[in-house]
């Protein structure tokens, strides 16, 4: 915070933690059917889910220095996106077990609230970024080859 420079050693420390917890909060809302592989992985790994962050050269110290004033509306919208997950998330349980697939619309809903989870904690808990966590669109978004209406492959 003194210097306004983030240790690369702890930015990428972090950024893993960051990209580990965003697979397994995927995995655990049944937005993936693979357990994420033990650590952050690396965006070309195979795996669905990716979280990546730049290292900023600098970040501004006052805004780092009040993150988490700054950070209560979207704690509040967090909480509310959180509830309609959980409840989604029965839901999509329900419908995978009768259709064997997860049809694309709930996923739709079901990844903004996880992918805000995940903007959060990159913002408010770890510092790894100055972008406030809104609904910003993604830059480069990528379509799963896979669709989700697909049934699931036999189980052998």
């Amino acid at each position: 915070m003194i210097t306004g420079r983030y240790p690369r050693g702890i930015f990428d420390l972090q950024a893993r933690f960051l990209a580990y917890y965003g697979r397994v909060l995927c995995y655990q809302w049944l937005l993936v059917d693979r357990f994420p592989p033990i650590g952050g992985g690396s965006p070309d790994d195979g795996y669905p889910v990716r979280v990546t962050v730049d290292y900023p050269e600098r970040q501004s110290r006052l805004t780092v220095f009040f993150r988490l004033v700054m950070a209560i509306p979207a704690w509040m919208v967090a909480y509310a996106l959180n509830l309609l997950l959980e409840i989604l998330g029965f839901f999509a349980w329900v419908v995978i077990l009768f259709l064997g697939r997860l049809p694309r619309g709930i996923f739709e809903v079901m990844e903004l609230p996880a992918r805000f989870q995940v903007r959060l904690a990159a913002y408010a808990f770890l510092l790894l970024t100055d972008a406030y966590p809104w609904f910003q669109p993604e830059s480069e978004a990528m379509v799963p080859e896979r669709s989700w209406d697909d049934p699931l492959p036999p189980v052998a």
